[in-house]
């Protein structure tokens, strides 16, 4: 069957954080404190910890966020592979889940999640696009099976978004007592294309499709 990769744009990828003295005001932020869409990999691009100073309790919260231009795509795969390259630090278990956020990845967008609600577990809200990992390669790509929601989301619109986040802890709404809780990732602004995120598609055999479509990163 033939595939089909599709790989994440450099402006619509990158992290998103935010940092406060209670959970609530880290994980339940619309907007985060800082972020960037023109890194090319982050050792906390998925994070939740907390750290004590001197007195002084900090909570940190960052999510990844990927951005795919799926115009190409008129017939849902039969089935598909989010593959994102791990890096220092493999301390999260993570979330893949969908998102809304635009080409231009802000700030802004530390929530655009569709079903985020704050105070809660959002584990049954959020619309899950592949399958939680619970190990997190350092040196490698990490392979999120999607669901047949993703498959769905792809051949249906002309871009696809992704979150990922930490599970037991940001998505589950569940503070922290951990000072490393955190996974690196690489994004699309890497200068070598064996690091870049990308889709895998596994296309119908009467689907004839191009072989590698690079999104923005012409």
């Amino acid at each position: 069957m033939p595939t089909e990769l599709i790989y994440s744009t450099t402006g619509g990828d990158g992290y998103v954080g935010k940092g406060s003295g209670t959970y609530a005001g880290a994980r339940d932020a619309t907007t985060g404190s800082f972020g960037s869409n023109t890194l090319t990999s982050n050792a906390y691009g998925i994070r939740s910890t907390v750290t004590t100073a001197r007195g002084t309790t900090s909570y940190i919260i960052s999510r990844s966020f990927f951005y795919f231009n799926t115009s190409s795509i008129t017939t849902a795969p039969d089935s598909g592979v989010l593959k994102v390259r791990g890096r220092t630090f493999g301390n999260s278990d993570v979330a893949c889940v969908k998102a809304t956020h635009g080409i231009s990845l802000t700030t802004a967008d530390f929530d655009a999640i569709p079903g985020w609600q704050t105070g809660v577990n959002n584990n049954a809200n959020v619309t899950h696009y592949g399958n939680i990992l619970t190990s997190w390669n350092t040196s490698g790509f990490n392979s999120f099976t999607l669901t047949s929601d993703a498959l769905v989301d792809i051949r249906s619109n002309s871009t696809f978004q992704v979150c990922l986040l930490d599970y037991p802890n940001d998505l589950r709404n569940s503070a922290p007592s951990s000072s490393s809780n955190y996974s690196g990732v690489y994004y699309a602004d890497y200068g070598d294309v064996a690091y870049w995120p990308h889709l895998n598609l596994t296309m119908p055999d009467d689907v004839s499709t191009d072989a590698i479509f690079f999104g923005a990163n012409f």
